[in-house]
C-alpha cells in the first residue's frame, strides 16, 4: 500500500512539473551583448529552473503587450533608434543629487519603483512567436528619460526596442536621447505614467573604495534582483574612441543586468552596470580553466552626467 501511495505521489509531482512549464519552452542564454535571450526548446528541461511564477508572468506580459504595440505600428523602427545613437548631448531636468534613503533595505524600498525592463522583441526561426532579450534600465526624469548601456540600444537586428516599468506598465522606446559608446551609455524617452526618477551622485561627491553600493537587476529574467557589495577600484579604460572611466563594484550581477543602477546606500545613482570579466587560471586560445574572479565592470554616474549637462 505504502509503495502504492508513493507512486501515485511520484506521477503527481513529475504531472504537475511538466504541466507548470507550459508548452512553450525557454532559455535564457548569454547574447553577444551580454544581455538574456529567450529561445525556444524544442525539448523541456528536465531540471526545475529557479525562476519565479511572478518572472514568467512578467516575461509574458511584456511579449504579449508588445507585441501588440508592433501590431498597432505604435514602435520606432529599429534604425531609427541606432542612428539616433549619434545624438551625444540632451537636455533634462535632474532630481536634487540628495539622498532618498538610509541602508540598503530601505534603498530596495525606494528604490526599485525607477527600475525597468527595457527589451528588443524579434521572432526566431523556430516558432511564429515573438520573443525578447531583456536588460535594465532606470528612470532618471519624470518627463520619461530612462538609461541603459548603448550596446542594449544598438541591437538593429531586433523588430523593436520596449520598456516595461515596475508597474507593468509597457511602453516603445519613443526616441534616443543621448549617448555614448566609449561610455556605453544611453538616455532613452517613453511614453509612461507616474515615473519616478531616481537622483544621480554629481561628480563632487563620487563613491569612496570601500563604499557600500547596491544593484537592482534582472539577471537572467529574474526580475528586480537585490544585491550589495562595495566600491573595489576605480580606473580608466581606453579604447579606439578615448578613454573611459570605469567603477569596478563586488555587488553581483550577471547577464540581464546590463543598464542597472548601482546605487549608494543614500539610494542616489553612483554608477551604470556595464560588462564582467572574467580571471581564469589557466587560459590559452582554445580554452579557459578554473575560474577564480569576476570583475563587475560599471561607469560611474559623472559620465552619465556629460550627457545631460553642457560641456565646460
Amino acid at each position: 500500500m505504502r509503495r502504492i501511495v508513493a507512486a501515485i505521489i511520484a506521477i503527481s509531482i513529475l504531472l504537475l512539473g511538466r504541466y507548470a512549464t507550459g508548452p512553450a519552452y525557454c532559455r535564457a542564454e548569454e547574447g553577444r551583448s551580454g544581455h538574456t535571450i529567450c529561445r525556444c526548446e524544442d525539448e523541456p528541461s528536465e531540471h526545475l529552473q529557479p525562476v519565479g511564477v511572478e518572472d514568467r508572468d512578467r516575461m509574458r506580459r511584456l511579449i504579449r503587450e508588445g507585441a501588440e504595440l508592433i501590431d498597432k505600428d505604435r514602435v520606432v523602427d529599429m534604425a531609427v533608434l541606432v542612428e539616433q545613437l549619434k545624438r551625444t548631448r540632451c537636455q533634462l531636468e535632474l532630481p536634487p543629487a540628495e539622498p532618498i534613503a538610509e541602508g540598503p533595505v530601505e534603498v530596495y524600498a525606494k528604490a526599485k519603483a525607477s527600475v525597468v525592463v527595457v527589451a528588443g522583441l524579434y521572432k526566431c526561426e523556430k516558432c511564429t512567436g515573438w520573443h525578447a532579450t531583456t536588460a535594465t534600465g532606470f528612470v532618471i526624469a519624470s518627463s520619461g528619460a530612462v538609461v541603459t548601456n548603448y550596446h542594449v540600444i544598438n541591437n538593429p537586428d531586433k523588430k523593436a526596442m520596449v520598456v516595461m516599468t515596475s508597474n507593468w506598465q509597457v511602453a516603445p522606446v519613443a526616441e534616443v536621447l543621448a549617448a555614448s559608446r566609449a561610455d556605453d551609455l544611453a538616455i532613452v524617452r517613453i511614453d509612461a505614467k507616474d515615473l519616478t526618477p531616481l537622483p544621480v551622485a554629481d561628480a563632487s561627491s563620487p563613491a569612496p573604495i570601500g563604499s557600500p553600493v547596491n544593484v537592482i537587476s534582472h539577471p537572467a529574467g529574474r526580475f528586480y534582483f537585490y544585491t550589495t557589495g562595495i566600491v573595489s577600484r576605480y580606473m580608466k579604460v581606453r579604447s579606439a574612441m578615448r578613454q573611459a572611466d570605469t567603477m569596478l563594484i563586488t555587488a553581483d550581477f550577471a547577464r540581464g543586468s546590463s543598464g542597472a543602477p548601482v546605487l549608494d546606500n543614500g539610494g542616489r545613482v553612483a554608477a551604470i552596470v556595464a560588462s564582467t570579466n572574467s580571471i581564469y587560471y589557466t587560459e590559452t586560445e582554445d580554452q579557459q580553466k578554473n575560474l577564480q574572479m569576476v570583475f563587475k565592470v560599471a561607469i560611474p554616474s559623472k559620465s552619465l552626467r556629460k550627457l545631460v549637462e553642457s560641456e565646460e
